[in-house]
């Protein structure tokens, strides 16, 4: 028997248009995995790159929004970013939350114009655990012996303290950390977009799907969605 749709549902993409400053600020939204069940909005501070939500809130799915600016020629914007993909990593072992998405906001019109789904492959499984079985035993050794050099050449002395320090026992919170380390290195603004997409599902096994909203197309050059002209 096919469930009854609510009186007053409101689909994905309403719910997200009809947040307020979704044009200014990123936001982040959850639902349960049931029929009709409603986004809801859970972020605390945002800004429009970035936004800090309680995890406490996150139901069984768990998405955010990208602002696509006016005029855009090239971007990453409709690709996960790093902090992405380690959110992405805390969502899958803690709530085991396989698939994660992106609502691409047009900043000018405050459409979402196109969705960005990611999640992680064996392959992206198997990198993370090599890179813990490789540098695991720096990390609960003495601060002066405990330099992993590959690593921590961009990494912030916040980092750095705690990998150097006992306080990183749990193996998932190392694995994160070991995880944030490569991505910070390896996906860095030298990439063009290309680059850095190949990084993403070649290099680390990502899988990445691209949904176009109604009346808009997504352009494989370019990795941007743009309104669909008819004649």
């Amino acid at each position: 028997m096919p469930y009854l749709k609510p009186s007053g549902y409101k689909i994905p993409k309403e719910v997200v248009e009809h947040t307020p400053d979704i044009k200014k600020k990123e936001a982040v939204f959850t639902k349960k995995n049931a029929p009709f069940s409603e986004l809801e909005k859970i972020n605390g501070i945002a800004t429009k790159d970035s936004v800090e939500f309680n995890s406490h809130f996150l139901k069984d799915r768990f998405y955010h929004t990208h602002i696509q600016p006016k005029n855009i020629k090239a971007s990453y914007i409709c690709m996960p970013s790093w902090e992405d993909i380690v959110s992405h990593f805390n969502q899958k072992k803690g709530r085991k939350m396989y698939i994660s998405g992106i609502f691409i906001i047009d900043e000018k019109t405050g459409k979402n114009i196109g969705r960005t789904f990611y999640t992680f492959t064996d392959k992206t499984d198997k990198l993370i655990n090599n890179l813990y079985e490789r540098y695991k035993k720096f990390i609960s050794k003495d601060a002066e012996d405990s330099l992993i050099k590959e690593l921590l050449l961009n990494c912030d002395e916040y980092t750095k303290k705690l990998l150097e320090s006992n306080i990183v026992s749990d193996v998932l919170h190392k694995k994160r950390i070991l995880l944030q380390l490569f991505l910070k290195q390896k996906l860095n603004n030298k990439l063009s977009i290309k680059e850095y997409y190949n990084v993403l599902t070649k290099d680390l096994g990502i899988k990445i799907r691209f949904v176009p909203m109604p009346g808009y197309k997504f352009n494989k050059n370019k990795l941007l969605f743009e309104k669909e002209w008819k004649e």
